[in-house]
């Protein structure tokens, strides 16, 4: 038996601060992203091109632990071109009221800070092409008309996010590269507006747009007999964008100059991986995530009435983390059906350098009155905890696969490596069962025909 490897390993720790939304596999959930089955390729970019369904593959799960919002998918092959589908989440639903006058439409509050995710891949050749988008509404999004005063107060409190990535491969003397680059549009919308009789009379808008542009290379270097050796490398950058008017009043409008964060993460990562034609297969990455960020509050605002008033405190800071990785995975497939997945995450040291510079400014002429500056480095130790994860695959038939995360080492470790069970208690065998095998168990099954 030898398993592949159908993903960029690093999308298991990039997708929380990265712009790729992703449907994974109950079989990537339990090794810590260093194995996958079809559910990880099917909308990927580089690797689409190993479902290979005769006619229809898809998917059907709930979340790594079996309680959260549907994940469905679906592919087909047309010929040539290749389709995939992808959505997760819930359609938001909203509410209309009507009290006094008053009238209020607002999104489901219930379903505030859940994000629904839609996703669409065409793959073609060596290419595939990737559009995706996902919304989450926060607490508080909605809109009022009051039909006396004729009066709209509009409040958008939301989360979008816009990407597209391609990917490529390419075949340079029997040697593959895979690359993806991506761009992509991060909005976490929070504004309030009020509009009386058509004219503008209130706003508030602490809204911020990141531009989000990054690629993803893969290359295996080495393969001897059941081992290969991938270099793998992030890059994902994140400039932020606020909106010039910030405020307004009847009279008068508020512009906010001199803003900025923005993010540069470079993340190189070695992988070697022992897939034998047996019962067996281990992978491990070691990696090294670089974050550097530039952070400056605003330098002045200009009032339409007032003019321009500079900040009095304004702060320059510069960061530069070093975070390793180190991960690794493993399979064991005791008869043809069923395997056995295990993944162990290693949380090293990290070490961060801060570099801060305050000024103190006149606000009237932005002139410097005094300048403090600091430097603090921090070296943080884990005492060599790590996060695990488990599972199992069956595969029912030929076509059809039941892909479960079972999370018992996580349960029974707790980030150490120490079990939680306790010694010579005089609690029946059965407890100690039940305390090693019933938790959150999360299912995903997958059909290919």
């Amino acid at each position: 038996m030898k398993t592949q490897k159908k993903l960029f390993v690093l999308a298991a720790f990039i997708l929380a601060a990265s712009m790729v939304f992703a449907q994974t596999s109950m079989t990537s959930h339990s090794t810590q992203g260093l194995f996958g089955t079809d559910v990880d390729d099917f909308m990927n970019v580089n690797e689409w091109q190993n479902v290979q369904p005769k006619n229809i593959f898809g998917f059907l799960g709930y979340g790594a632990e079996g309680d959260e919002d549907i994940n469905l998918g679906i592919a087909h092959q047309f010929k040539a071109l290749y389709l995939g589908t992808y959505f997760e989440g819930k359609i938001p639903g909203w509410s209309k009221t009507t009290a006094a006058n008053t009238t209020t439409t607002e999104t489901d509050p219930t379903i505030a800070n859940k994000t629904t995710t839609g996703k669409l891949l065409f793959g073609f050749g060596n290419i595939g092409v990737l559009a995706d988008t996902s919304f989450t509404p926060k607490a508080g999004n909605q809109e009022t008309w009051n039909s006396d005063t004729k009066t709209k107060t509009t409040t958008n409190k939301f989360n979008l996010k816009i990407n597209l990535t391609a990917g490529i491969n390419l075949n340079a003397n029997n040697k593959i590269f895979k690359i993806s680059p991506r761009i992509g549009l991060d909005s976490e919308a929070d504004k309030t507006q009020t509009i009386t009789d058509g004219k503008l009379t209130n706003l508030a808008d602490d809204s911020r747009h990141d531009l989000k542009i990054g690629s993803g290379f893969y290359h295996d270097f080495s393969k001897k007999d059941a081992v290969t050796q991938t270099i793998i490398a992030d890059l994902d950058t994140s400039w932020r964008i606020y909106p010039k008017k910030t405020a307004a009043t009847a009279s008068s409008t508020t512009s906010t100059y001199g803003r900025m964060y923005n993010k540069i993460i470079l993340t190189p990562a070695w992988q070697i991986a022992y897939e034998p034609e047996g019962k067996f297969a281990v992978k491990a990455v070691a990696g090294l995530e670089t974050t550097l960020t530039f952070d400056r509050n605003y330098d002045y605002k200009l009032n339409s009435d007032t003019g321009k008033a500079y900040n009095g405190t304004r702060k320059y800071t510069n960061t530069l983390n070093f975070s390793p990785i180190l991960m690794a995975g493993f399979t064991y497939m005791p008869i043809s059906k069923l395997r056995f997945n295990l993944g162990m995450s290693f949380k090293p040291s990290t070490f961060e350098w801060k570099s801060t510079k305050t000024q103190t400014r006149n606000t009237a002429t932005g002139e410097v009155t005094k300048t403090v500056t600091a430097n603090d480095l921090k070296f943080a130790t884990s005492d060599g905890t790590f996060t695990s994860s488990s599972g199992f695959t069956w595969f029912i038939t030929e076509n059809v696969t039941l892909d479960a995360n079972w999370n018992i080492i996580q349960n029974l470790l707790n980030n150490t490596f120490k079990t939680q069970l306790t010694e010579g208690d005089g609690k029946s065998i059965l407890d100690t069962v039940n305390k090693l095998v019933v938790h959150n168990i999360g299912f995903a099954v997958s059909v290919k025909f």
